[in-house]
């Protein structure tokens, strides 16, 4: 069973304090972190994030919907391939980068991902809603579907925990 629960506080900590067992954040495919959550999870795992994101082919749209993760002092970070350039691409246009069915598909194989691990509990950030231009109720959307697609997979007989985390300074 996914059980996702809204709360307020910082991804960053919950992976620190290892009040979870994983983290996730939303990427691009052209190895860029230097805004939002990206750069604060790449300095706390000392540039391994960084280091596994050069991994994926450079400005390869296929990343999209894929991940790349590395395990750091026992906790889980991902990078969730879900926009495919970045806001510096196409300064000041007011654009949506995110592409959802990517979140989407990059979140649950995150969530599949942790659980193989034989681990409970991972904590994203509000995925695409901030610098990528996504709205919340389309991510809470993405959320819902992703809720009822392990209400159907191996999880039923387990149980998993969702933090969506809203920052709160």
């Amino acid at each position: 069973m996914l059980n996702v629960k809204y709360i307020k506080g910082n991804v960053i900590e919950l992976a620190k304090t290892k009040a979870v067992d994983a983290v996730a954040h939303g990427c691009n495919c052209f190895h860029a972190m230097g805004s939002g959550i990206a750069p604060q999870l790449n300095q706390a795992t000392k540039g391994k994030l960084l280091e596994v994101d050069k991994t994926m082919p450079y400005g390869d749209i296929n990343n999209l919907g894929k991940l790349t993760f590395i395990y750091y002092e026992g906790v889980g970070y991902f990078n969730l391939y879900t926009q495919y350039v970045h806001g510096g691409h196409l300064k000041n246009a007011k654009l949506t980068y995110v592409n959802w069915g990517a979140f989407e598909d990059a979140l649950k194989a995150a969530i599949h991902t942790t659980i193989w691990a034989e681990r409970s509990s991972m904590a994203i950030p509000y995925i695409g809603c901030g610098l990528a231009g996504g709205n919340i109720a389309d991510f809470k959307k993405c959320i819902n579907n992703i809720e009822e697609h392990f209400k159907t997979s191996f999880l039923e007989h387990r149980t998993f925990d969702l933090f969506v985390v809203e920052y709160d300074g």
